[in-house]
């Protein structure tokens, strides 16, 4: 692993590749609004802000679920937004972004939403090699894991471990590749998609966490923070599916 490969302004491979990341949601999200009937002028517009909305929400859930982290970090790191980030945070700041945005412009979120969901499962998807490469997100020893050796990775060196960025990045880009499915269905209901979205990553996230070891020293009832808010994110797609559902019944 190359923690520390650099390319321009961007300091280090996790960088790098989380850049590269961000930027290919915006063409997969242009892609992805003709099937929501979305202008391009408007996701040009929102897009700045829910990258802004991402890696705020990012940073402030990381220092929440970790509230030891400026005992070890300058204080300079709790106004860095782009240091210190948590996927889930990302998700809530950019749902957030999305819905102010909107409300705004007096239009409707679920759309939006749903048209973004694809590329933020493909952003994740490649976001994860990034954490491969920093050595961040490590999983529990495994006899035919990945092993570490340079002394900048975030993992345990020279220990074989589970290559749980990469079970995640996978499953992500299949998830990516199921929504654009849906996507293109006509006649969806606003809000499906985003509900397929949330209840496939919240399922992801759950199971792959049990083989991750970077939150050993963090459990609660034996389930890391993460596991919680998988659940809660899975109970909001079920809530959201369940409203769609209904909703023919009640017009009709």
């Amino acid at each position: 692993m190359h923690p520390e490969l650099s390319f321009g302004p961007f300091a280090n491979s996790w960088k790098l590749i989380v850049g590269v990341a961000c930027a290919l949601t915006l063409p997969v999200m242009l892609y992805e609004a003709r099937y929501r009937g979305l202008p391009a002028r408007l996701v040009l517009r929102v897009w700045p802000c829910v990258l802004l909305g991402g890696f705020l929400g990012a940073h402030l859930y990381f220092i929440l679920t970790h509230p030891r982290y400026l005992d070890s970090h300058p204080v300079r790191d709790f106004l860095d937004i782009f240091t210190g980030l948590s996927v889930q945070g990302c998700v809530i700041g950019g749902v957030g972004a999305v819905v102010l945005m909107l409300r705004l412009v007096d239009r409707p979120a679920l759309p939006f939403l749903d048209m973004m969901a694809p590329a933020v499962a493909l952003s994740q998807a490649i976001g994860r090699l990034g954490c491969l490469a920093a050595g961040c997100c490590y999983g529990k020893p495994f006899s035919l894991g990945v092993v570490y050796t340079d002394p900048l990775a975030l993992a345990p060196l020279g220990v074989p471990l589970h290559p749980t960025q990469v079970y995640e990045s996978v499953l992500c880009a299949l998830l990516a590749w199921r929504l654009h499915s849906e996507l293109k269905k006509p006649g969806q209901p606003p809000g499906r998609v985003l509900a397929f979205y949330l209840l496939g990553y919240a399922g992801i996230r759950f199971f792959v966490q049990f083989l991750r070891d970077d939150d050993a020293g963090h459990l609660v009832l034996g389930l890391a923070h993460s596991q919680y808010m998988a659940g809660a994110m899975a109970l909001a797609g079920a809530w959201l599916l369940r409203r769609l559902r209904r909703a023919p019944e009640a017009s009709g």
